[in-house]
């Protein structure tokens, strides 16, 4: 794919029930030595190509999808792969060659390739904006359905929640800050999350 070289992170690739793989690996080019190991000349991602190998997915500074021209996405450490062939990653995407970086979702295969999930400052179901999303959690499940937290760590922001994503329906507000919960104690609101599963 590269005319170079790949090395892994030190972050475990992930294996689903039909033994196909996904990881992030740093990659450079053959013959260049990197002054430091833990700036990597380019960060990868690597999925699944639905033919039982590996194909890449998303690497850094790509042009980010649905967003303007030189908006570019960097692949981080929440990685999660379903039984479909699915991905779903954290990123930091840069909005503009010299615009902010703010955290963001994506998700990926092989047949329809990369799409955004949720970013930063965009409007979230129920109103305002993602403050963090994916800055604690990131789920995949077996659906396709990405859930991931958005409760940006020490801001008192009035938004935050944890929120799921499918190709049908869309974004849509499992809980938000200031929720009710049934079964809750009388006086008590939703303040943050936490660890969560989905299947």
């Amino acid at each position: 794919i590269f005319d170079g070289s790949m090395y892994l992170t030190n972050h475990p690739p992930l294996i689903n029930a039909q033994g196909e793989l996904a990881f992030l690996a740093r990659i450079e080019r053959a013959n260049v030595c990197d002054a430091d190991p833990y700036r990597p000349i380019a960060g990868a991602l690597f999925g699944p190509d639905g033919s039982g190998g590996i194909t890449l997915a998303a690497i850094s500074e790509q042009q980010a999808p649905g967003e303007s021209p030189g908006a570019a996405i960097f692949p981080t450490l929440l990685v999660e792969l379903n039984d479909a062939g699915e991905v779903a990653f954290s990123a930091e995407l840069r909005l503009g060659p010299s615009g902010p970086t703010v955290p963001a979702v994506y998700r990926w295969d092989a047949v329809h390739g990369l799409r955004p999930v949720a970013r930063k400052f965009a409007p979230a179901p129920g109103g305002g904006s993602f403050v963090g999303p994916a800055e604690w959690a990131l789920r995949l499940g077996e659906g396709g359905h990405v859930v991931f937290d958005d409760f940006e760590a020490f801001v008192a922001s009035p938004f935050g929640g944890i929120y799921a994503h499918d190709e049908a329906a869309g974004l849509r507000a499992i809980v938000r800050r200031g929720d009710v919960l049934p079964g809750a104690p009388a006086g008590f609101v939703v303040r943050d999350g936490g660890s969560f599963a989905v299947n």
